[in-house]
C-alpha cells in the first residue's frame, strides 16, 4: 500500500512537470543594466498612445510618441511589439505597457523602419 501510494505520488508530480513549462522557457533573468544598454537599438522615453492587441490571445502592440532619446535616434510615432512573439501568442515576458497616456523609457530594438519591440527582460520600465 506504501509503494502504491509512492508510485502514484511520484507519477502524479511527473505527469504535474510535464505539463508545465519550466522556468528556464518561460521567462528570464534580466542581464545587467550595461547588457541592456548594448543589447537596445534605442532608448527613449515616452507616452504610450495607443494600446492593442493583434488578436483574442496575442500579445499588445503599442504605439509610442518618442519625447527625449537616451541612445540612437527615434524622431516619430512608432509601433512597438511587447513581447518577442511580435503580435503572436502570449509569452511570459511581454512588456507590461497597461495604459494609454502612461510614460515609459523603453529599451528598443529595431524590427523594421517603423517598429521595434521591447520586453520584460529588456530593461523596459514605467516612468
Amino acid at each position: 500500500m506504501q509503494l502504491r501510494s509512492l508510485v502514484l505520488g511520484l507519477a502524479l508530480a511527473l505527469a504535474g512537470l510535464a505539463g508545465a513549462p519550466s522556468v528556464a522557457l518561460a521567462s528570464c533573468l534580466p542581464p545587467s543594466p550595461p547588457d541592456q544598454i548594448a543589447r537596445a537599438d534605442v532608448i527613449v522615453y515616452g507616452t504610450v498612445t495607443e494600446i492593442r492587441q493583434t488578436f483574442a490571445a496575442a500579445g499588445g502592440v503599442i504605439t509610442f510618441r518618442p519625447e527625449r532619446v537616451f541612445k540612437g535616434t527615434l524622431t516619430s510615432v512608432v509601433e512597438v511589439y511587447l513581447g518577442p512573439s511580435r503580435g503572436g501568442a502570449v509569452t511570459s515576458v511581454d512588456y507590461a505597457a497597461a495604459e494609454r497616456g502612461e510614460g515609459h523609457t523603453l529599451y528598443l530594438r529595431r524590427v523594421d523602419a517603423q517598429t521595434y519591440e521591447t520586453d520584460a527582460c529588456s530593461g523596459s520600465h514605467r516612468g
